[in-house]
């Protein structure tokens, strides 16, 4: 029996955006026993409503800028529980996740 796809085939994001590869790639890495929260933003598109989600995994959506400090609380408490094995993943994305990824490695400012 194949492994079940971590994040559903078939999103529905901007044409040439990378978000739906990320995840999936994200995903290899971290694998099944992962949560991942995302802000409303085009992230959303993978969370979904309600009890329809493209995740294969938990997930919550969050305010954006409290994600961290939501990732980091559920972190924590998994911690407490004993449940070192589970990661907690941040996912946002605001049509500028290339830019962020790519500005530390700039050498001139953006004018």
């Amino acid at each position: 029996m194949p492994e079940l796809d971590l994040v559903s085939k078939g999103m529905t994001t901007c044409q040439g955006c990378a978000m739906e590869l990320i995840a999936r790639s994200a995903l290899e890495v971290l694998g099944p026993k992962t949560i991942t929260m995302t802000p409303p933003s085009c992230s959303a598109i993978i969370t979904g409503n309600g009890d329809e989600t493209g995740w294969g995994i938990p997930c919550v959506q969050t305010v954006l800028m409290s994600l961290p400090a939501f990732a980091s609380g559920v972190s924590e408490a998994l911690k407490i529980q004993g449940k070192n094995d589970v990661n907690v993943m941040g996912y946002a994305g605001d049509g500028l996740s290339l830019i962020h990824i790519s500005e530390p490695t700039r050498r001139t400012p953006i004018s």
